[in-house]
């Protein structure tokens, strides 16, 4: 059960660490963001700025000034080299960690190794998102403060709401809506 646990962990991990910036620029990411493909910022069919390497920045539907977007562009360039390699370094600890417990003999130490590299790599991505996350959201007002921090309890509300629905046992839950 503890394996299940910080298996499922880690892939939450390493799918939250795959993404920063949210879409927040509105539904087009602004004027000369259609398609764009700049340092931190991946374009797609809607031409806004995408998610990237610091976890979701929750700016989705957050009014940026142009002078605010070009200033988290310039933090995300920043440390574009710093995802990359914790990218790799995670990766790296996750195909080691998978390598010792699908081995045929149960080597439990080598297991438990792993699973603190796996851990350690984790932390050092939570640390530098966190890290960029706040740089970004010191760019904000007072009121884009506010509308982030209102954004991020409805979403924690149906997180739970969510996770409530998959803790009931099979024959109870009812479709999502």
């Amino acid at each position: 059960m503890k394996t299940r646990m910080m298996i499922a962990a880690a892939l939450v991990a390493a799918l939250a660490g795959g993404y920063a910036v949210a879409d927040a620029q509105g539904p087009r990411g602004g004027p000369g963001m259609r398609g764009a493909k700049g340092p931190g910022l991946q374009g797609g069919p809607r031409g806004g700025m995408r998610r990237g390497p610091a976890g979701d920045l929750g700016l989705h539907g957050v009014q940026l000034t142009d002078a605010q977007r070009e200033q988290v562009r310039t933090i995300m360039e920043s440390h574009r080299q710093e995802f990359a390699d914790l990218r790799t370094k995670l990766g790296a600890a996750h195909r080691a960690f998978a390598d010792a417990a699908r081995t045929g003999a149960v080597d439990e130490a080598a297991i438990r190794t792993q699973s603190t590299v796996v851990a350690g790599a984790m932390t050092d991505e939570a640390i530098l998102g966190a890290r960029v996350r706040a740089q970004v959201h010191a760019l904000l007002t007072a009121e884009q403060q506010q509308q982030l921090q209102e954004r991020q309890a409805a979403m924690e509300k149906r997180m739970q709401e969510r996770q409530q629905r998959l803790d009931q046992p099979r024959q109870n839950r009812r479709p999502p809506q």
